[in-house]
């Protein structure tokens, strides 16, 4: 017996209610993901170049990456980094920080690049007491306001500009003479 393929939607025509702020790679509506390939709601598939931005280097839906994310599920769903500790974070920070060199020997897990460039932003700050922070021009950084406020586009910046950040002051400005 044949299966009806149920018709999926077109959820860019239906994404009206999300911010056109965020920027996107395509205007495509996705279906599903399979290893390395991402599937559009027309069933077309597409190799995956752009999502191992995130968690998925491995591919969707791999089977150890599945079945983890399961278990942990059945045990604890939200992190507990805030207010306690959890045995896969404690057994995965010491793995990390053992590959790290000296002195260097604990390690901060974030959510996201542009929370660890936030993170690395006050870490740098505080360990050298200085205020200002050197980028460079035309990486991106993430969308937070700290992140943004390092990266800078050729003749234009990302975001206001935060104090004491070189990346985001306008080439205008830089190029004034001295007095």
């Amino acid at each position: 017996m044949d299966e009806v393929a149920e018709a999926i939607p077109d959820y860019a025509a239906l994404a009206t209610s999300l911010s056109p702020v965020l920027g996107r790679y395509f205007e495509r509506s996705w279906s599903h993901g399979d290893g390395h390939r991402l599937f559009d709601t027309s069933g077309k598939a597409y190799l995956d170049f752009a999502n191992g931005i995130a968690v998925t280097v491995l591919g969707h839906r791999h089977p150890a990456v599945t079945a983890a994310i399961h278990d942990q599920v059945d045990r604890l769903i939200g992190p507990t980094g805030a207010i306690g500790y959890s045995e896969p974070v404690v057994r995965l920070a010491s793995m990390v920080a053992g590959t790290l060199p000296e002195p260097i020997d604990t390690v901060m897990f974030m959510n996201s690049g542009s929370e660890a460039v936030e993170g690395a932003l006050k870490l740098a700050r505080r360990a050298t007491g200085r205020p200002a922070i050197i980028a460079f021009e035309g990486g991106f950084h993430g969308r937070t306001f700290g992140a943004a406020s390092v990266t800078r586009r050729a003749g234009r910046r990302s975001s206001p500009s935060r104090a004491g950040s070189t990346a985001g002051r306008s080439a205008r400005r830089r190029s004034r003479p001295r007095a």
